[in-house]
């Protein structure tokens, strides 16, 4: 029992270093989003507002639904660091190795029924 509570610290933290993980690519994500949104909201204004003959800005407008370099990079760092640190459900070839357990498992017994 005492080990199972020695543990539980332990999972709760990497737990919350995994969260981390994905919260940072969920934020950096969302940004680019949103710049793609403002992009898709400035071409309809721009559409709707074409009719009058004169422009929406003075050429200025458009380079605030522009990507910047910066949130490019905090997306790709942000996705790398997701693919190497985010694993919650442990070593990828563990839980292959339990699954596969599993089902030789279930396959065994299913022969012992046979027979």
């Amino acid at each position: 029992m005492k080990n199972k509570l020695k543990i539980l610290p332990l999972l709760a933290l990497c737990s919350a270093a995994q969260s981390s993980e994905l919260d940072n690519l969920l934020n950096t994500s969302t940004d680019i989003v949103n710049q793609i949104n403002t992009g898709v909201l400035l071409v309809g204004a721009a559409t709707e507002y074409a009719y009058t003959g004169s422009g929406l800005s003075d050429g200025t407008l458009s380079s605030t639904a522009h990507i910047s370099t910066e949130q490019l990079d905090a997306y790709n760092n942000a996705l790398a660091s997701f693919a190497v640190n985010y694993q919650p459900y442990g070593d990828v070839q563990t839980v292959l190795e339990n699954h596969a357990n599993t089902e030789l498992e279930i396959m065994d017994e299913a022969i012992c029924v046979f027979t």
